[in-house]
């Protein structure tokens, strides 16, 4: 599946995984999100990130065998449309990196809260 849409892809591609998951808790699903900055009589229209980024990451269910770190993911509401000042891969990696026990992030039709369970 590929997805567009604005600064809440990255949301939207961890929403189908997580539903791809719930369908077929056997099978781990792969998250692919790159973020490229846009031309510059593109900036006006969309959240631009500074430099390119990208994030792979598997994701499988919590009944699989295959091991790794536990998380949950809340969706909620996003903001009025106002956007941040990092994307929500940025936002997530920061989470991930941080070790803390949970992690957020907003967007224009959704956002994110995200918990480490150790």
């Amino acid at each position: 599946t590929a997805i567009a849409a604005g600064v809440d892809t990255f949301g939207f591609g961890v929403l189908e995984c997580l539903t791809r998951l719930q369908d077929d808790p056997d099978t781990p699903v792969l998250l692919i999100v790159v973020d490229e900055p846009l031309p510059e009589e593109y900036g006006e229209l969309a959240f631009v990130p500074e430099q390119s980024i990208a994030l792979a990451m598997m994701l499988v269910s919590p009944t699989n065998s295959l091991g790794g770190g536990l998380y949950s993911a809340e969706m909620m509401p996003g903001t009025t449309g106002a956007l941040g000042s990092m994307s929500q891969v940025e936002d997530f990696i920061h989470f991930l990196n941080e070790k803390g026990a949970e992690g957020n992030t907003d967007g224009q039709r959704m956002g994110w809260r995200w918990e480490r369970h150790v």
